[in-house]
C-alpha cells in the first residue's frame, strides 16, 4: 500500500492546451494501466504565489485526458502555470511538469493552436512561444 501522495501511478505527460476562440481545453496523455484512474489539475499565478496551487475547477476526478478550462482562464495577459496528475484510490501519481501559458499567446479566432509541456521540472518561457 502507498500513502497518499506516493504510488506507482506514472504521471501524465505531455500536458497540452488546445485553444478556439475563448475555449481553453487543457489535454494530456497518460500511459498506466489502471482502469479506475482519474485525474486532477491545478493552476497558479505568479502574482498570487502566496496562495499556493488552487484546483482547477472543472478539472477534478477527471474520467479522461481533457478538461475544460476556459471558465478559469480570466487573465488573457497574465501568465497561468498547469500542472496534472493521475489518482487511484487513496493512490496518487506526481505532478506532471508544469506547463506555463499566456493565453493571449496562444488564443487564435480562426483555429486550433496547441501549447506542449514541457518535460518534468523544466518550464516553457512565454517568450518563446510566441
Amino acid at each position: 500500500m502507498f500513502p497518499l501522495g506516493q504510488s506507482s501511478l506514472p504521471s501524465p505527460e505531455n500536458v497540452q492546451v488546445h485553444v478556439v476562440n475563448t475555449n481553453f481545453t487543457l489535454s494530456w496523455d497518460y500511459n498506466g494501466s489502471n482502469p479506475n484512474v482519474t485525474f486532477s489539475a491545478e493552476f497558479q499565478w505568479p502574482e498570487l504565489e502566496d496562495t499556493g496551487w488552487q484546483e482547477l475547477r472543472g478539472c477534478q476526478a477527471v474520467l479522461g485526458t481533457a478538461c475544460d478550462i476556459s471558465a478559469a482562464i480570466s487573465e488573457y495577459y497574465d501568465l497561468h502555470l498547469v500542472r496534472v496528475r493521475a489518482q487511484a484510490g487513496p493512490r496518487a501519481s506526481p505532478w506532471s511538469g508544469i506547463l506555463e501559458m499566456v493565453p493571449e499567446h496562444i488564443g487564435t479566432s480562426s483555429g486550433d493552436t496547441v501549447l506542449p509541456s514541457a518535460p518534468q521540472g523544466t518550464l516553457l518561457l512565454p517568450a518563446l512561444l510566441t
